[in-house]
């Protein structure tokens, strides 16, 4: 019986060294899964972070882009806005020079009428005279001729 109990006690010997290496071994395999663990979880962090950067940094460059976007639509609008001013006051340009030169041929023509009378009634008082110094030499003649 003793030796029952000896061969017992050495049995759970060598099964309580086992149980102490398997416990040895799985706190072992315990720490290294809590680091794996805590080092999954630095990572896990260190991309949330970067995620957190990169969509604030999406947020200000989209709305930095929105910004100038809207510049720009301004500017564009601004820009159409001018070339419709510029139309409209090249087309109201155009018709005051049409005007204008209307006006220069009326104006030409008035003056051209007014000088022809002019030429007409210097060139009839011109004639008149030159009728008259006809007429007196004609007269003067006849006159040289009645006395001869």
């Amino acid at each position: 019986n003793l030796e029952d109990a000896e061969r017992d006690l050495e049995e759970l010997e060598v099964e309580k060294l086992k149980m102490e290496q398997r416990h040895n071994r799985d706190q072992g395999e315990f720490n290294n899964i809590a680091k794996v663990e805590n080092m999954t979880s630095e990572i896990w962090h260190a991309l949330d972070d970067d995620i957190r950067e990169v969509h604030k940094k999406v947020e200000t460059d989209g709305g930095q882009r929105q910004k100038e976007h809207l510049r720009l639509s301004k500017h564009l609008q601004e820009l159409v806005v001018g070339e419709q001013e510029v139309a409209k006051r090249l087309a109201q340009q155009q018709a005051f020079q049409e005007d204008v030169a209307q006006e220069g041929k009326n104006l030409h023509r008035y003056w051209r009428q007014k000088y022809l009378v002019a030429e007409i009634k210097v060139g009839g008082a011109i004639a008149e005279v030159e009728a008259e110094d006809r007429a007196r030499s004609h007269l003067v003649g006849h006159g040289d001729r009645i006395r001869a």
